[in-house]
């Protein structure tokens, strides 16, 4: 399993809070007997008792994920444009 040191466990904290506060996508990839795998969705709840991050799937299964397990977050913000031509008035 890979070590991540103070800082990185800190930034994927940050990433889970920001991505949680603001209910974007997120991308979770998670180390499991040697192999990695990403899980996609949206975060419900971070549990620090239990040390794990609880969140529904893109195919809206509710997951629950051990922190420890964590080597990377990314979180998946969709940015909307906005044409404010659209609703300005005429004239």
């Amino acid at each position: 399993m890979p070590l991540l040191d103070e800082y990185e466990i800190q930034e994927m904290e940050n990433r889970i809070c920001y991505a949680m506060e603001f209910t974007y996508p997120v991308k979770i990839t998670k180390w499991d007997d040697g192999f990695t795998y990403e899980e996609r969705g949206h975060v419900h709840y971070l549990d620090p008792l239990r040390k794990e991050v609880r969140m529904v799937a893109e195919d809206g299964c509710a997951m629950s994920i051990q922190f420890g397990d964590i080597v990377a977050v990314d979180v998946e913000r969709i940015d909307v444009a906005i044409d404010i031509r659209q609703n300005w008035p005429a004239g």
